[in-house]
């Protein structure tokens, strides 16, 4: 815990260090190459295409393959977890359990005339930023206001969050008005068979199969503890506005161990290395 929380607080250093310096990567023009060269593509483009759901082209799957091949070799070779692949239909029972159906929602905010939908949380830290990069017109305790919210804007409750909504008079991207935010569960949901009678799920994350196959992962690994599972598979999420391109999507790869009183032998060597993903040209 003390690793990952040290690693918590690196990258927020790190990050503030860049919004100090003014030093980010150009995303669009980034994502404009990857589109370019059929890499990535917005999926069903051909019917005007949905928000949140991409395809691969050769390259990209190349990449993805190569990407998910390493994260295997390390996990369950070298670090010798338990691989397991759990299906991603899931009933009812199983995610009301975990919380999922009851808690598993972000805060939306509507606009009242278009009923446009935006994450509450995520609009208005672009609100502030828009507000922000507009610096000559505003007094340094204000940029200091405006950033600390833009910090901490993912933990603001939804009382919090109304309050501050009303406080800037936060316009949809119309100029129109927006309601207050509310709950919205982000479960994709399904019947399962022809008669309707068993609710189920698209899983919005790979855990649960693991969670529920606990004793008998146990029971291979010789009832010895401890022990880890490693799972790649889709997850499933229906985001509110996914606008961030393959950072904020409605169907997703994810890679996910789950370790049971278990120590990473090489976690502590590779925990605080940065690496370069983005070419520096794509940085001006």
């Amino acid at each position: 815990i003390s690793h990952f929380s040290r690693s918590k607080r690196l990258m927020v250093d790190v990050k503030k260090e860049e919004l100090k310096s003014g030093s980010k990567y150009n995303r669009k023009a980034l994502e404009d190459v990857m589109k370019r060269r059929y890499i990535i593509s917005q999926s069903f483009q051909l019917y005007a295409g949905i928000g949140g759901l991409y395809d691969y082209g050769p390259v990209g799957c190349a990449l993805k393959a190569n990407v998910e091949a390493l994260w295997r070799n390390h996990y369950v070779l070298e670090e010798e977890m338990l691989e397991f692949d759990g299906t991603c239909l899931t009933p009812a029972c199983v995610l009301k359990a975990s919380g999922h159906v009851d808690k598993f929602a972000d805060l939306m905010v509507k606009d009242t005339k278009t009923g446009t939908c935006y994450r509450a949380d995520k609009y208005l830290a672009e609100f502030l930023n828009k507000i922000l990069e507009k610096k000559k017109k505003l007094k340094p305790e204000e940029i200091k206001e405006y950033s600390s919210v833009i910090e901490k804007v993912d933990s603001y409750t939804k009382e919090e969050l109304t309050a501050l909504y009303k406080k800037y008079e936060v316009k949809s991207e119309q100029g129109n008005p927006l309601s207050d935010p509310t709950e919205f569960n982000l479960i994709f949901e399904t019947q399962i068979g022809p008669q309707g009678g068993s609710r189920g799920f698209l899983r919005p994350e790979t855990a649960q199969g693991i969670f529920v196959n606990f004793k008998k992962l146990l029971e291979y690994n010789n009832g010895r503890m401890p022990f880890a599972a490693a799972q790649t598979g889709l997850g499933f999420r229906n985001e509110i506005s996914p606008r961030s391109g393959l950072l904020r999507v409605r169907e997703f790869a994810m890679a996910e161990i789950e370790p049971v009183s278990y120590t990473h032998l090489t976690l502590p060597t590779i925990l605080l290395v940065q690496i370069s993903v983005v070419a520096v040209s794509l940085k001006k």
